[in-house]
């Protein structure tokens, strides 16, 4: 017999043997057991390789006739008494670098190309990776493979199909034409490289199906954002002032809270994708955050890079990129970073009567590293109403009182601009937080125009108490809102209290419960006069509150034209009970006191599933509430002046994403002066749609609104479809959406 040439991949086999100048393909269904590499060299088992001996490739060789392969296996057979055969290869040849598990219809080897070919529903198997197609070929020293016609590649939490896919395993280069995928930012890093070994179970890997349970899971505030972040903080120490249910717009539609600044899961779009070892790039590839095909927003990138940080996770960058929104408005959106975490607005517009005379617009800056631990975060800040006006009533006449009032006066170059600034990083084992928000560079007025901030906390446990939070803070010229009384300033403070939170669920009842115990020194404005007072306060806040469900509806079909059509996350109608119940007994240095105990409670009723284009959605709360108080505070801040309140919040869907939604708030008291005056308000304008949110907002109480958009981020099941009708799309300037389901 001629000499015997073989090359296998360990697990599911191929192999080509070339007897009397004939290949014989071997079943893909056998397992080749016992074979060891050294160098060049192979042992064989000779009644296992007698077993292999059962299929021919008729389309690349002759056909062995009957005796051909009685004479093959009788040959085999006669050397059964040695328990191996050892057979020496070409020096070229070489044992496959990865363990690797094939199966296919049929396997065979083409001595003219020098490749070993597998075809029909092949399926390899690369630690941990799954790789199917029609077809796949290696090279004879099983360095590289080329798979063409329905390619699917899947390790872990990535998912790619496509037309072809090429890699070369000792080098970790390649490339995949013709992408549709699903990435998980999250464990990109990790499953990148097929060459590296994945341990997770098969349970673990992505699964091709539908796509199927959707959950809200983070979000994305886009770097054209504009709106005004609220410079009403309670963090010194005094008891929380909300009192009723108004809040922020992004809670008004029955949705979890939002992570903010990232996205991890996005369906993606390339004709060519170039893998490289230090990660992989596109010229141009699309990303949606949407699950479902249409989809409502995507973004178009260009010279996208994705490289594996220090922490084992990935940061895609792109140079240039536009959002397109519903197929018909494109937004430029410049560099962009997919991955990193706590993205911030670059660009902020807002309304601040209070301090900046209206509108203004800053800019947030890279920030700046401070060591290794501290990162330092400027906003310098443009006064676009100050500008136009050239005046300005935001500051006291130079020289006068602190709680003067405030006067109009002709506004300076230096008046037109401001800055925020933040602060933070560890000292040892507290997390420190420092802020800066100046309204003006004017030199006469900086103190009067300035407003300084910050707190060190950390978590300590004390005695059977776990996870209690310690803060230490201090302020300057630090905004406090108390209902009827409007707002006032507190000069300075200082001080440190403790801080414990629970949640936890009885039968149907979901409660939450927090206890503060503080200490601090205040020099604030007094009781119903603009004179400062400077004392110490001793405070001892309690609260309980319960949600009581009543009634549950049905949920809509969880498809993208019912639930998730202009919602992320499926409204459940419902019918709850909400209570709070709180104290809060300040103990002042002068000897006086104040103890009150409140008590609130009122339907939240949800109507609706938000599923059909006019008045399928309706939330209405009413909130009345009661306080029982002895005695009374010296400062304007903390007295407890609205004791008798109600509140009314409605949210209320006109016409298909369109919602409107408004909250009140008034002193119902009558015995107080201020029966019947309202403490608070908000109205709110929203465009939602599944995978975006456009908001107006207002407080015309606090002289406070702003625009926010946000792109939301989801988890589901399965890898969906491609949302491009072809990968030449990406190549156009008006990309067309596939319009099929």
């Amino acid at each position: 017999m001629d000499v015997f040439k073989s090359s296998f991949c360990i697990g599911h086999v191929i192999i080509g043997c070339q007897c009397k100048n004939i290949l014989v393909a071997l079943s893909p269904r056998i397992c080749l057991a016992g074979l060891i590499a050294i160098g060049g060299i192979f042992s064989i088992s000779s009644d296992v390789c007698a077993e292999l001996i059962q299929t021919i490739d008729n389309d690349a060789q002759p056909s062995l006739n009957k005796d051909e392969k009685k004479g093959l296996t009788n040959s085999l057979e006669n050397k059964k008494e040695s328990q191996s055969e050892i057979i020496n290869l070409p020096d070229e040849i070489i044992a496959p670098p990865l363990e690797l598990q094939l199966q296919a219809d049929e396997q065979s080897f083409d001595p003219n190309r020098q490749i070993f070919i597998a075809k029909g529903n092949v399926v390899a198997r690369l630690n941990g990776a799954i790789l199917k197609a029609e077809t796949i070929s290696f090279d004879k020293a099983f360095s590289s493979l080329l798979a063409t016609g329905q390619v699917r590649l899947i390790k872990g939490s990535q998912y790619f199909q496509a037309s072809s896919f090429y890699y070369n395993l000792i080098n970790n280069e390649g490339e995949i034409k013709d992408v549709y995928g699903v990435l998980d930012l999250q464990y990109l890093g990790r499953d990148a490289r097929i060459s590296q070994i994945n341990n997770e179970s098969n349970d673990l890997l992505i699964k091709e199906s539908p796509v199927s349970q959707i959950q809200l899971k983070d979000g994305f505030d886009f770097d054209g954002k504009i709106g005004l972040p609220s410079s009403y903080a309670n963090d010194l120490g005094d008891k929380p002032k909300s009192s009723g249910k108004l809040s922020s717009y992004i809670k008004t539609i029955n949705r979890t809270d939002l992570i903010q600044g990232s996205i991890n899961r996005w369906r993606v779009q390339a004709s060519l994708i170039t893998i490289q070892p230090q990660g992989w790039q596109a010229k141009k590839m699309a990303f949606t955050n949407d699950p479902f095909t249409p989809s409502q927003t995507r973004i178009d990138a260009e010279d996208v890079i994705a490289k594996e940080q220090e922490d084992g996770s990935s940061i895609i960058t792109s140079e240039k990129s536009r959002l397109i929104i519903e197929e018909s408005l494109n937004i430029p959106t410049g560099k962009r970073r997919f991955g990193e975490k706590k993205k911030k607005p670059l660009w902020i517009f807002g309304i601040d009567f209070k301090d900046r005379d209206g509108l203004f617009v800053g800019r947030k800056i890279k920030p700046i590293n401070l060591g290794n631990q501290y990162e330092l975060s400027i906003q310098p800040q443009f006064m676009l109403q100050r500008a136009v006006s050239g005046n300005t009533k935001s500051y006291i006449k130079s020289g006068s009182s602190f709680t003067s009032e405030k006067v109009h006066s002709a506004a300076t170059i230096y008046d037109l601009f401001g800055l925020k600034a933040n602060l933070n990083g560890p000292i040892k084992n507290w997390d420190l937080d420092l802020n800066a928000n100046i309204s003006t560079l004017n030199p006469l007025r900086f103190m009067d125009g300035s407003r300084y901030w910050g707190s060190v906390k950390n978590s300590y446990n004390i005695g059977l108490l776990k996870d209690v939070e310690t803060t230490l803070f201090g302020a300057y010229r630090y905004k406090a809102w108390n209902g009827s009384l409007g707002e006032t300033d507190i000069y300075k403070a200082y001080g440190l209290y403790f801080e414990k939170k629970n949640r936890w669920k009885f039968s149907d009842i979901t409660n939450s419960s927090r206890f503060r115990i503080g200490l601090g020194n205040y020099e604030a404005e007094k009781l119903y006069t603009k004179d400062l007072t400077n004392l110490w306060r001793t405070s001892f806040y309690s609260s309980l509150e319960s949600t009581y469900p009543i009634w549950t509806g049905q949920k809509a079909k969880l498809t993208k034209n019912a639930a998730f059509r202009y919602s992320p996350e499926p409204i459940i109608p419902r019918l709850d009970f909400k209570t709070k119940v709180s104290n809060a007994y300040f103990l002042y240095e002068n000897g006086t006191s104040q103890n009150t105990l409140s008590i609130r409670g009122g339907p939240d009723l949800t109507l609706g599933n938000l599923d059909r284009p006019i008045f399928s959605y309706t939330k209405i709360s009413i909130m009345p509430g009661i306080s029982l108080k002895s005695g009374s505070s010296p400062f304007s801040f903390d007295e407890s002046i609205d004791l008798k309140t109600i509140n009314f919040d409605i949210t209320q869907q006109i016409f298909g994403p369109l919602i409107l939604n408004g909250g009140m708030e008034y002193n119902i008291d009558t015995d107080s002066e201020y029966y019947g005056k309202m403490i608070n308000s908000k109205a709110e304008l929203i465009w939602q749609r599944r995978a975006y949110d456009l908001a107006i907002f207002y407080n015309p109480y606090k002289g406070m609104g702003g625009v926010m958009f946000r792109l939301n981020g989801f988890d589901f099941k399965g890898t969906g479809r491609p949302f491009l009708n072809k990968q030449n799309d990406l190549e156009n300037s008006d990309p067309l959406i596939q319009k099929s389901s």
